[in-house]
């Protein structure tokens, strides 16, 4: 499982699964949690999303899948 500032990844059957680890933000008298991720960790987000949806419509292919039309809009529907 990885980490990221409150949240924990876990790769399920289906794909990655997010678990939101932040506390309450009450419970910290008063003060709200810091709950945002940084520009970084999205793009490293987005990146992976991408390699995976690249891998899987990889595999679909191979498995005989075809699209008419650009293969970009495929793998931007699966991400």
């Amino acid at each position: 499982a990885k980490r990221i500032e409150g949240l924990e990844f876990k790769r399920n059957g289906r794909g990655m699964k997010c678990k939101n680890k932040f506390s309450n933000p009450t419970s910290s008298g008063g003060k709200a949690a810091n709950k945002s991720l940084s520009d970084s960790d999205v793009q490293t987000l987005k990146k992976k999303q991408r390699k995976e949806a690249s891998e899987t419509w990889g595999l679909g292919k191979e498995l005989g899948l075809r699209v008419i039309g650009d293969e970009d809009d495929v793998i931007r529907e699966l991400m």
